[in-house]
């Protein structure tokens, strides 16, 4: 189970959000930035092939878009 956090990221000047698992680690970052739509993975454990993983993606997206 995944858990999305919504925050801004002063460095980069950028609003994130950032998935974590069920122990509160960060296991990856979406954003957008001048180029499109990022995902930044940064547990390399994740399935991101995974239909949830892909859903959870596509909902951090629509929420970063309003």
């Amino acid at each position: 189970m995944f858990e999305t956090i919504i925050v801004g990221n002063v460095d980069e000047c950028r609003t994130e959000v950032e998935i974590a698992d069920e122990s509160g680690n960060r296991v990856a970052i979406v954003y957008e930035d001048s180029t499109g739509w990022q995902l930044e993975v940064l547990d390399g454990r994740i399935e991101r092939a995974s239909a949830s993983f892909n859903a959870l993606i596509e909902n951090a997206k629509e929420v970063l878009s309003h």
